[in-house]
């Protein structure tokens, strides 16, 4: 599990959102594909789970630890993140004081993380921060941030139909 997130995968998955967006564009515009002229390629939304949330909040405006935002597409306009966390090493306000799209943020009380040992606490700190920046009107989760926790939820509920 640790291996299929590593770095290499990572930067694997920020090659592929840019070109599945491509890919989209063309398909839209073609005259003979399934998908010809039935994208709203202006109104994308991006969800994640987990180390998917990971790759969403990178492509929607995630900050580097160096302050850049260089996977950001600005073609995605919205945000989910189902099990997000703040990456190691850095600040909610260095990771998303420059997010400038809507996110909801979706963990649940019991969710821990065995990837990258993200606990309950880590996860809700990036709420906090979230939270706090929108009610100083900043830049960060503007226009929305909003954030649902049911209690007694793991990292598996998001992904499973059939979870007690």
């Amino acid at each position: 599990m640790q291996a299929a997130a590593s770095t290499a995968n990572f930067m694997l998955r920020m090659q592929d959102i840019p070109a599945v967006l491509d890919q989209l564009k063309l398909w839209n515009a073609a005259t003979n594909h399934p998908l010809a002229g039935r994208l709203d390629l202006g109104r994308i939304g991006m969800p994640g789970h987990s180390f998917g949330a990971v790759t969403t909040q990178a492509v929607s405006g995630q900050s580097l630890p160096s302050g850049d935002q260089p996977f950001t597409d600005q073609r995605i306009r919205a945000a989910i993140a189902f099990s997000p966390s703040i990456p190691r090493g850095m600040s909610g306000d260095k990771a998303f004081g420059g997010v400038k799209i809507p996110w909801l943020l979706m963990m649940g009380t019991k969710d821990l993380s065995i990837i990258g040992n993200a606990d309950m606490k880590s996860r809700l700190r990036s709420i906090r921060h979230c939270k706090a920046r929108r009610n100083m009107k900043s830049s960060c989760m503007t226009p929305a941030a909003f954030a649902l926790v049911p209690p007694y939820q793991t990292n598996l509920t998001f992904k499973r139909a059939n979870h007690p």
